[in-house]
């Protein structure tokens, strides 16, 4: 666990108010390691890790390769030229190092690392980083643990400070004692914490000679390393040599449990997981001690690890420690989370597994970080995490180079930078095995929307992946990828036929296969998605359907697209066709329950339909169809009621036909009296309305409206036969039976029901 504030000196002038330099992806490769002139400090990163020896520290060179590093009487001394930001700030709490102190010295900057006493040291540089291992060869090694480290006092880089230091030359040892104390008493007095709670973190107390000490802690497990180390599982000499003396070694022990593990340790070393694997499970539990069980079952775990097979929550290598929290548990459970497919579990371990692999060696700190990046979504921080185990990493051939590169594309593209993606990606595309072909498909979808032989060839690259990497995480990507290139050109049909032959199983239409979900959302574009560009004919559009409606699974993942397509089979006169959709579809909105009246209504079940508008807000829409469910039972003067104040012309004309059909000539000659005042009537429409308008004042007796006049034809002639004002006198008997003889010899013209069309059709 990183308890940084606890003692690294992160107020320094020096580093105050400095943002970290990232490694930038375009950074590997350049042609040179050194940083440009700049009056900016140079960052230097520094890593460590506590181990059961002692603790290793890493000072990362790549930014600054000419660091000096010199022993000085109880500490050491690391010294660059220029200026420097020495970055401790990430560096857990090690029992070896009691302060750190930075100043500067001329043009140089300085940083002094406090060490216990009864510590060696033992320096290695590497290609880009100088490893220091801080061997504590004190007895007790184990109780100073416990002991708080107290920060050294930083010396601030001013000609004041360093005039006062020279004329007080104790003043800050003096100092620092002081600080020590007043901390120990502070960590005495302390409360301490029921197990299983956090205490509140107190605020920054003030010691009485002004100088601010650290702030309180909360109060945790304390973190502890593994409980095994990988060091020297590969040994000395050549891999044939060795592997040799140990398949000897298990020979001459009868295959004894520590010689068969030993073995197993030495595959696992060498990256070998299947290999370790078989070693670990051949040994049979008879006569076997407890403690060589735990190691056989700790080096399976370790070799299915390898395989990319999960563990179980049972497993050695999960099980934590009774008074600390072991800091490679989170590594494991995240290689288990990846083996699964978890990225969400491999997001919350990330962080802490990108410390652990500080623990483990090459190659396996190399495959384990490849290994979980592959899996790991495209987030910065977690393949930020990983890509620290293998920045300064050479160890390794075509295959980890190809790895290492594909890692720095993704890192890339989480920026959204296209230009360092390319670059890294051609380089990873070199490699001939399984990552350089997920490089180049990758190349291939950025490459696929150019109109030239290179988006040609890049579309065919996609095209052979989809088809015959079909069941991976790359051939499903560069089929979404190809399928979106033939949408951008209209080309739905071909979009569809991607994900249909992507899908596991393409000729039954799996639906919980990639393809499928990509088929969907094709589908949801030609029939939700109402700004789609390009769309094909309706008619088309419902060939489509019935070809690829498998995809659209009824429920969740599919209603909408069935939604979408009955409507469309409503607007095309095929309710036949859309009620047997809408049957299917288990969603339960108004939307749906209104599409499903109107289907029933038109071609199924009025007396359903009507029970379905009863769960619905009434408006002009649900009126219409309840009139249509009216008029399929009967009741046309009903279903002409429903759709009275309705202000649309289609509707009125409906309206006043149901009034005329159903011989309520009153109520018809009004609503055609409606009708003939709209100036936008069509010349036939509008002659036809006009017949029956002055039919049905004929039959009911009424006279006509005094705005409408000067009909001709039928209209013309009806109207004109009728009686004057009912002010005038009645005219005599013969005159009234001549009237009522009339009047039913126009009711024997009258056309045939339904020649006026409708809002429905009809």
């Amino acid at each position: 666990m990183r308890n940084n504030a606890f003692w690294v000196l992160s107020a320094i002038p020096l580093a105050a108010g400095l943002a970290p330099i990232a490694h930038s992806a375009a950074s590997e490769g350049s042609a040179t390691r050194y940083p440009a002139a700049s009056a900016q400090p140079t960052a230097v990163p520094v890593t460590g890790v506590q181990n059961a020896n002692g603790a290793r520290l890493n000072f990362l060179t790549e930014n600054v390769p000419d660091l000096v590093f010199k022993e000085t009487n109880g500490g050491i001394e690391v010294r660059a030229h220029g200026k420097a930001a020495y970055q401790f700030a990430n560096l857990p709490k090690l029992r070896e190092v009691t302060g750190i102190e930075l100043r500067m010295e001329g043009d140089a900057s300085i940083a002094i690392v406090h060490l216990a006493a009864n510590c060696a040291i033992h320096q290695k540089r590497l290609p880009h980083s100088v490893r220091l291992d801080l061997i504590d060869k004190s007895p007790a090694s184990a109780a100073s643990a416990a002991t708080p480290v107290v920060p050294s006092v930083p010396s601030v880089p001013t000609a004041a400070s360093a005039a006062a230091a020279k004329a007080s030359p104790d003043l800050s040892s003096m100092r620092e004692l002081l600080i020590r104390k007043i901390t120990m008493l502070d960590a005495k007095q302390a409360p301490t914490t029921p197990k299983g709670k956090v205490a509140k973190v107190l605020p920054q107390s003030v010691s009485p000679a002004g100088i601010a000490a650290p702030p309180a802690v909360a109060q945790s497990r304390p973190a502890c390393p593994p409980e095994f180390s990988m060091e020297g599982w590969k040994g000395d000499g050549p891999f044939p040599q060795r592997l040799q003396s140990l398949r000897a070694l298990a020979a001459q022990s009868e295959e004894s449990a520590s010689a068969m593990a030993a073995l197993a340790e030495f595959y696992l070393s060498n990256g070998l997981g299947a290999e370790a694997l078989v070693i670990a499970q051949e040994v049979k539990p008879d006569g076997v001690s407890a403690e060589d069980q735990r190691r056989l079952s700790r080096d399976a775990d370790l070799a299915r690890l390898l395989k990319a097979q999960p563990i179980e929550s049972t497993s050695v290598l999960l099980s934590n420690s009774a008074d600390c929290d072991r800091a490679d548990i989170p590594l494991w459970r995240a290689l288990s989370a990846a083996a699964a497919g978890d990225q969400e579990a491999i997001r919350r371990d990330s962080e802490a597994a990108g410390y652990a692999l500080q623990f483990i060696p090459e190659p396996l700190s190399t495959l384990f970080s490849l290994r979980i990046a592959e899996v790991a979504p495209d987030d910065l921080s977690v393949l930020h995490a990983m890509a620290g185990a293998v920045r300064n990493s050479d160890i390794g051939g075509p295959v980890d180079a190809s790895g290492r590169y594909m890692l720095q594309a993704r890192i890339a593209r989480a920026r959204k930078d296209p230009v360092d993606e390319a670059s890294f990606l051609e380089r990873a595309a070199r490699d001939i095995g399984i990552t350089g072909l997920k490089a180049q498909v990758r190349l291939a979808e950025l490459r696929s929307a150019q109109e030239d032989d290179q988006g040609r060839q890049a579309e065919s690259i996609l095209a052979d992946a989809a088809r015959v990497y079909r069941d991976t995480t790359f051939g499903q990507s560069a089929a979404s990828a190809l399928s979106e290139d033939r949408l951008r050109h209209g080309d739905y049909v071909g979009a569809l036929r991607v994900a249909n032959d992507s899908s596991v199983g393409s000729t039954l239409q799996q639906t919980d296969s990639h393809g499928a979900t990509l088929a969907a959302r094709v589908l949801r574009r030609i029939f939700v998605d109402k700004d789609a560009p390009g769309l094909p004919a309706p008619e088309q559009r419902l060939l489509i359907y019935w070809r690829y409606s498998g995809y659209a699974t009824p429920g969740e993942k599919g209603d909408d697209i069935r939604l979408g397509a009955a409507r469309l089979m409503l607007d095309q006169m095929m309710p036949e066709a859309a009620l047997d959709v809408m049957r299917q579809v288990t969603d339960q909105s108004a939307r749906a329950a209104l599409l499903h009246a109107t289907a029933e209504a038109r071609a199924g079940d009025a007396e359903v339909a009507l029970s379905l508008l009863k769960n619905i807000a009434t408006d002009d829409g649900t009126r219409h169809v309840a009139a249509e469910a009216l008029v399929r039972l009967g009741k046309t003067v009903e279903a002409a009621h429903q759709l009275d104040g309705i202000t649309d012309l289609s509707v009125e004309l409906w309206r006043a036909s149901l009034l005329y059909e159903a011989k309520e000539w009153p109520g018809a000659a009004d609503a055609y009296a409606d009708v003939l005042r709209n100036a936008s009537l069509e010349k036939d429409v509008h002659a036809e309305a006009a017949d029956r308008y002055a039919l049905a004042l004929a039959l009911c007796g009424k006279q006509p409206a005094q705005d409408l006049a000067g009909f001709s034809g039928l209209a013309g002639h009806v109207l004109g036969a009728l009686p004057e004002q009912a002010s005038t006198p009645l005219p005599p008997v013969p005159a009234i039976r001549d009237s009522l003889r009339r009047a039913s010899q126009i009711e024997a013209l009258l056309p045939p029901a339904g020649r006026l069309p409708t809002a429905n059709g009809g």
